[in-house]
């Protein structure tokens, strides 16, 4: 499994396809993982997710998701090189948190294996997902992540533990306070006094149970904000930068390329570009 370390692009907040060609030696190792989240589907062949307590083999109706964060190593099986799969790099909105708690076989590393009558309907809807995401016009990426949410859901009807508490009260109310104050971002205090935490308390619950720091959880979205700012609208990067909290629009430049490796100005070209094409 020494491979060099392969990034998909990461322009968009969802990006996914289904090409007969990952059918043949389809991989990626990426040590780090990614800022966002990703999910894989098995349509047929076989794979394997290697991990820290060992590797997962894939055949076909298995599902995993992984957190932000999380080291990735999978790939097609190295004896017969055929996985075909469908996959998509994606920002859950609020309420998906608190559906996506499925049975891990690693941190970070969530899976769940599909019977028979469950696995076209959840593959009808990555490939609808696929094809809004093709599209690149209207509300594509909109329509592409609800298919996306359409297809966890239906997959969570298998989970073992959709019968169990979700995530903590005190941590969903943190969850829709951070996202009802994108553009005004509380301090870390103040959301633990939300969630009725102290400051050290709350930070680790809410890693552990949302796969990723306050901070960056709320980052991450703020700049999914921006995104939409730059598709949908004429804002400049000052209008925006104001309409979203940060305090330039230098800054928000500097956070924006950090984060999806291309600026805000390039981003908005190759967006308009693409629902021209």
């Amino acid at each position: 499994m020494a491979r060099a370390e392969q990034n998909l692009p990461n322009a968009y907040p969802l990006y996914t396809d289904e090409d007969p060609g990952q059918a043949i030696g389809y991989g990626a190792y990426r040590p780090r993982g990614t800022l966002d989240w990703l999910a894989v589907f098995t349509i047929a062949g076989h794979g394997y997710f290697a991990h820290s307590n060992g590797v997962q083999t894939l055949s076909a109706g298995d599902l995993f998701v992984v957190r932000p964060n999380t080291p990735q190593d999978y790939g097609a099986e190295p004896a017969t090189q055929h996985w075909h799969n469908a996959w998509a790099h994606f920002v859950p909105r609020g309420e998906m948190f608190d559906w996506l708690d499925w049975p891990t076989i690693a941190p970070g590393v969530m899976f769940v294996q599909l019977p028979p009558d469950l696995r076209d309907d959840v593959l009808n809807q990555f490939r609808e997902m696929i094809r809004f995401y093709r599209r690149g016009i209207g509300r594509s990426l909109e329509l592409g992540l609800n298919a996306l949410e359409r297809a966890l859901l239906r997959a969570d009807e298998c989970n073992p533990r959709s019968g169990l508490p979700r995530h903590d009260p005190r941590i969903r109310r943190a969850i829709d306070h951070l996202l009802a104050n994108l553009t005004d971002p509380p301090s870390l205090d103040a959301v633990a006094t939300v969630a009725g935490l102290s400051r050290s308390r709350f930070a680790k619950l809410f890693e552990e149970q949302v796969g990723d720091t306050p901070g960056r959880f709320l980052e991450l979205h703020r700049l999914q904000r921006v995104k939409r700012l730059l598709e949908y609208t004429r804002h400049t990067l000052q209008d925006i930068a104001e309409e979203t909290g940060y305090s330039s629009p230098f800054y928000l430049s500097l956070r924006f390329k950090h984060r999806f490796g291309i600026s805000p100005r390039d981003y908005r070209l190759k967006f308009v570009q693409r629902r021209g094409s």
